[in-house]
């Protein structure tokens, strides 16, 4: 049994892996959150913590022996970012701790462009964690497969339709649709963490891939299981790179709720990602795939077959 503790656990990919977790009903789970959360799931109990109090926050980790914090915050600002420093520092500074991921979930942001939205405040952690007495891995997911499927299939992320509109049968493909995206769903992101707990050491990065394939693939398997043929628009690099990129249909709604501007934006840098070959990963011996082969993700495929109307 291991004593893990996740810090933004009642966040969307957060969400999904404190579920795995006690899912397993194999270790002990604590939420790290400033405030009381509500409907916890079975078997998963909360700290209360202040980031910007290290010496409170280290005693906490140290009173409940918690041995393994997974960090799912937010680091689209600098406060999302100064809290998982801190964190990290409080988890040093803890006598129990001793394991640290920090929130990663996509692309190696080590091999990315510099410039790269978000590769900052990713790449301070690590390097911190590199100079620490903290055993540290990155979850490197590629794409969360959420993002290309239906509205009836449930997730725990913040919606957004990148490419595909299933609904209105639209695919707007950045740049050719020839290379290679690594996608993964976000319960096997989940699940993949949850087995990284049973594991003695930890590499610096632990790769998953749910399926690995071409966007012009993608959309041939959505039209293949929903039985139409999608209108297709393939988005420039140099179009992208101006930040502009054609509406989906389905993300009208969403401008209720978050400026239009901000979901092509979203929609534009990831965009880019993978037009650019950003998104693309490889399984090697080290990979979370291969170590647990008993674990077999949702493809692409499957994914779209199970929530098919």
């Amino acid at each position: 049994m291991v004593t893990v503790a996740v810090a933004g656990g009642t966040g969307s990919i957060g969400s999904a892996i404190v579920a795995a977790l006690a899912a397993t009903k194999k270790h002990k789970v604590f939420i790290l959150s400033r405030k009381e959360p509500e409907n916890l799931d079975e078997g998963v109990s909360a700290l209360l913590v202040d980031y910007e109090k290290l010496d409170a926050t280290a005693d906490v980790l140290s009173k409940h022996n918690v041995d393994t914090i997974i960090s799912c915050l937010s680091l689209n600002s600098e406060e999302g970012h100064n809290a998982q420093m801190n964190l990290i520092r409080a988890a040093e500074k803890s006598s129990t701790v001793q394991r640290f991921a920090p929130s990663e979930y996509g692309i190696d942001y080590l091999k990315a462009p510099p410039q790269l939205p978000g590769s900052e405040y990713k790449i301070a952690a690590v390097e911190h964690l590199q100079k620490s007495r903290l055993a540290y891995t990155r979850f490197l997911t590629g794409v969360f497969m959420d993002y290309f499927g239906t509205s009836e299939a449930p997730t725990t992320l913040r919606m957004v339709y990148l490419v595909l509109d299933h609904l209105n049968k639209k695919a707007v493909i950045p740049g050719d649709g020839n290379t290679p995206v690594a996608l993964t769903h976000s319960t096997d992101v989940g699940m993949f963490v949850a087995a990284s707990l049973d594991l003695t050491e930890w590499d610096e990065a632990s790769v998953m891939i749910g399926d690995r394939l071409t966007l012009n693939e993608l959309t041939k398997h959505a039209e293949e299981v929903f039985g139409e043929q999608y209108e297709v628009v393939h988005e420039s690099v140099e179009r992208l790179q101006s930040g502009d990129i054609a509406e989906l249909p389905s993300n009208v709604p969403l401008y209720n709720f978050v400026p239009k501007e901000m979901v092509q934006a979203i929609r534009t840098g990831a965009g880019l990602g993978m037009a650019q070959g950003l998104v693309d990963l490889t399984l090697d011996e080290k990979s979370l795939n291969r170590r647990f082969p008993e674990l077999t993700p949702m493809t692409a495929k499957e994914f779209f077959s199970k929530y098919r109307k």
